[in-house]
């Protein structure tokens, strides 16, 4: 139920946007919502600069949005959720493989794996609620969803690196493959 949600409200949105901007792409009200959004996540990243416990509260949440989504997606391919650790030296989520008798299904390795470098989850999670208001509101919406996916793009560049475990356990040649065609 839950995907199929979010796979309707995406089309539902794509689409939306689609004539939005796709009439009238030079028409600069068309990007307000979503430029007010990108500049908005420049303040707290500011702030990380001058108040070290900003600093500090940011690289929580970039940990944080980074196990969920590997939670998430395990739940998505059926996995049983065995930890979700949080704390400032040990991050990880751990899931179990569907076990169907005595045989262990390990669909969804690499998608789960790979899942935070490419879903901007906190965006996905805003584009149902989109169409739920005013069609005044649909500024207001666009800058949070252009704020969360502010947020995910600075995730991105901050934890994709040839080092980082989930790369490694893919093989860098498929990793690096699959996050420039995604």
């Amino acid at each position: 139920l839950f995907l199929g949600v979010m796979i309707t409200s995406l089309v539902k949105n794509a689409i939306d946007i689609w004539i939005r901007v796709g009439w009238d792409w030079r028409h600069p009200g068309n990007y307000v919502g979503l430029t007010v959004g990108f500049i908005t996540y420049l303040v707290p990243l500011s702030l990380t600069l001058i108040i070290p416990r900003f600093k500090h509260n940011l690289a929580w949440m970039l940990k944080f949005t980074h196990e969920l989504t590997h939670t998430l997606m395990a739940l998505l391919f059926f996995r049983k959720i065995h930890e979700f650790v949080i704390k400032d030296g040990d991050c990880y989520a751990s899931s179990l493989p569907l076990k169907i008798g005595n045989k262990k299904i390990t669909l969804g390795y690499v998608p789960i794996t790979l899942s935070p470098y490419c879903i901007p989850i906190f965006t996905f999670m805003l584009f149902p609620f989109r169409f739920a208001g005013d069609g005044h509101y649909m500024v207001v919406f666009d800058a949070l969803i252009a704020f969360t996916y502010a947020f995910h793009l600075h995730a991105f560049i901050m934890q994709t690196r040839y080092y980082q475990s989930d790369i490694e356990n893919c093989g860098k040649a498929r990793s690096t493959a699959l996050l420039f065609t995604l």
